[in-house]
């Protein structure tokens, strides 16, 4: 395996687990007592690690046949 493809496994791995985590901080901002500054100041957080990872994930995916 060359590099690219060893970057993509581990892209698609990031992207899993941060999908995930970005779903469970927003399940727990739906709770009633769930809406703290911090798990907001997280949500966001996360969510923006995931799109930058999401657009690394495609821009290699793009490049592929170079």
């Amino acid at each position: 395996m060359n590099k690219r493809t060893l970057l993509i496994i581990l892209y698609i791995l990031i992207v899993g687990a941060s999908i995930y985590v970005t779903y469970t901080f927003y399940t727990w901002l739906m709770k009633p007592d769930g809406g703290s500054i911090i798990n907001y100041a997280l949500f966001i957080g996360f969510a923006l690690f995931t799109y930058i990872n999401v657009k690394r994930l495609l821009s290699l995916f793009r490049n592929r046949s170079k």
